[in-house]
């Protein structure tokens, strides 16, 4: 497909995140309805998918063949799924009246298979014409991005919540962003629903899986390993894109945190402590190899062809770390944080190295596959080649 095709399902994951982002900021100040404005904006995100995917699977099918098209089918999957969820998230609102926990199952089945069709997107992409076009990598930065914001979306539920139970703790009075009718529906239960009525370690533990995976995931999928190369489809620097897609994930919800104080409307803590992990990210990509082999890898020969897997989970542990410093950091300036005790750290360096480890699996895999298939479209076929050549016998 062209690529103003792949710049149609940026506009499309844009209305969906500017939906969700606007749904748990709504939420956390307004008695659930079924129709508000970020459901709105939510929705037409998601039909401006379907109508890609109808474009590209059905109208285009001849030419939409190959990886690009298996991974598009997969991405339709997976959109079903969450549709498929919809109607269900509205039953359990109905069930459970006041429910603005970004944890319920619900919730997280309407979030997950973002996730996978993120990864799609951008497989498709890179195995389509579309990728060796100048400048393919900012469409795959800003899935990867995108991506970022699904798998941390859980977590809005304890960085929205914090800032409520702090107002409740200081005052005994809700904010002023909560309706009177939410308070009233909310009772005895309204600190446990404004931090989901999970345990307090939750947050440090999914917090270093997650952004583990999503960072590692984007910085392995879009940094090369030959900078050189000019390939259009890559990072265009040597260094810097787990950095710039953290600081990018930093300035959005500051954007927003910006707007909703403006607006009277529930705001988040300003996660800045997913920085500092991805520069760990970025030191792993590029010594991280080249230290395993010098560690470990030219001792035990076994170990030479993991050498990266081998770095990236090492540096989930150290990027776990380095979440808790941020963390522990922003409290003692007296900002407003999500609990995160201590005793918690080493299951989040262990959920760390598994999320790392997993996005470096994904995104190598990604890579794998890619390149055969783009390798193959590139190619004449010799037919072709020959036909093309003129006939000089006279």
């Amino acid at each position: 497909m062209p690529r103003r095709y792949y710049v149609l399902w940026l506009i499309a994951m844009a209305l969906t995140e500017v939906g969700s982002t606007l749904d748990v900021s709504w939420h956390f100040g307004h008695v659930f309805d079924e129709i508000s404005p970020s459901h709105l904006t939510s929705f037409a995100g998601v039909c401006l998918m379907v109508v890609l995917l109808y474009w590209a699977l059905v109208r285009e099918r001849t030419r939409v063949v190959g990886l690009e098209r298996t991974a598009l089918l997969v991405g339709a999957v997976a959109l079903g799924v969450g549709i498929a969820d919809m109607p269900f998230d509205f039953l359990w609102h109905l069930a459970f009246g006041v429910d603005i926990t970004t944890w319920s199952p619900t919730h997280l089945m309407l979030n997950f298979p973002s996730d996978v069709y993120n990864v799609c997107v951008i497989t498709a992409l890179l195995a389509s014409p579309a990728a060796r076009g100048l400048g393919a990598w900012a469409i795959v930065f800003a899935i990867c991005f995108r991506n970022i914001l699904t798998t941390h979306f859980a977590l809005n539920q304890q960085e929205y919540g914090a800032v409520a139970l702090a107002s409740i703790q200081q005052s005994g009075k809700p904010p002023w962003y909560v309706q009177p009718q939410l308070w009233a529906l909310a009772g005895p239960r309204a600190a446990q629903l404004v931090t989901g009525g999970v345990p307090d370690w939750l947050y440090l533990v999914y917090f270093a899986f997650a952004l583990g995976y999503a960072l590692t995931f984007g910085a392995t999928v879009l940094q090369s390993r030959h900078p050189r190369s000019r390939r259009p489809d890559v990072w265009p620097l040597p260094f810097g894109a787990a950095t710039a897609l953290a600081l990018t994930f930093a300035l959005w919800r500051l954007a927003f945190h910006t707007l909703f104080i403006a607006v009277h409307q529930a705001y988040p803590v300003v996660a800045w402590y997913i920085v500092p992990m991805g520069l760990v990210v970025d030191l792993s990509l590029v010594f991280g190899p080249r230290t395993v082999d010098y560690l470990f890898a030219r001792h035990v020969s076994a170990l030479r062809p993991h050498g990266e897997l081998i770095a990236a989970t090492l540096s989930g542990i150290v990027a776990a770390l380095a979440l808790y410093g941020g963390i522990a950091l922003t409290s003692a300036a007296h900002q407003i944080v999500p609990a995160t005790p201590v005793a918690a750290l080493p299951f989040a360096c262990l959920a760390g190295a598994f999320g790392t480890a997993l996005g470096h699996s994904v995104a190598t895999s990604v890579r794998a596959i890619v390149r055969p298939s783009s390798a193959s479209a590139n190619a004449a076929p010799p037919q072709v080649a020959m036909a093309s050549t003129p006939d000089n016998r006279g």
